[in-house]
């Protein structure tokens, strides 16, 4: 197997583990929340928010929301759409069908997608950590988009070293 095939696969693994994480992390519930008792509580995601009473829990989608939020959607899900699209790229680099200038589309993908997710994750953390009330935290939502961030920080790299065909110091 070639040296480009190899990282572009590991670009590609990166980006998938980053989008498992993303999707999940955008689609959770937990970004912000409020336990009360050990059976009460809140959890306030970006499009959703639950109350828990009593080990019942009922939710609801969130449509009255602050700017930040609404921002905090916008660059999240743009974030989504490039750690996906850098997913497939990776796939097509590392199958040699993207000959020329395969490598530099594939890390300018995974680092558009990670300075998309540090935009969102940033604004939601300083924004909403002037606004915690006392017993309330971040949730693993948040944790896994900034987990995101970093897996494709990590991947665009990888991705910009997999170019095709023979480098003079990797023969």
């Amino acid at each position: 197997m070639k040296t480009f095939a190899i990282l572009a696969l590991a670009a590609g693994i990166l980006a998938c583990a980053a989008a498992v994480l993303s999707i999940t992390a955008t689609i959770t519930v937990a970004w912000r929340r409020t336990i009360i008792l050990s059976s009460s509580g809140t959890e306030l995601g970006l499009f959703r928010g639950c109350i828990t009473v009593l080990s019942v829990t009922t939710c609801a989608s969130r449509s009255e929301v602050p700017d930040y939020i609404n921002a905090t959607r916008a660059f999240v899900i743009l974030g989504v759409v490039g750690i996906v699209f850098g997913v497939f790229l990776s796939l097509i680099h590392a199958l040699g069908k993207m000959k020329k200038k395969g490598h530099v589309v594939l890390g300018i993908v995974l680092l558009l997608s990670c300075v998309f997710f540090l935009v969102g994750c940033s604004v939601y953390t300083a924004k909403t950590r002037e606004n915690l009330l006392v017993g309330e935290e971040f949730g693993y939502s948040l944790w896994m988009a900034w987990a995101a961030c970093i897996i494709s920080f990590i991947a665009a790299p990888v991705g910009f070293l997999s170019k095709y065909g023979n480098y003079g110091y990797m023969s």
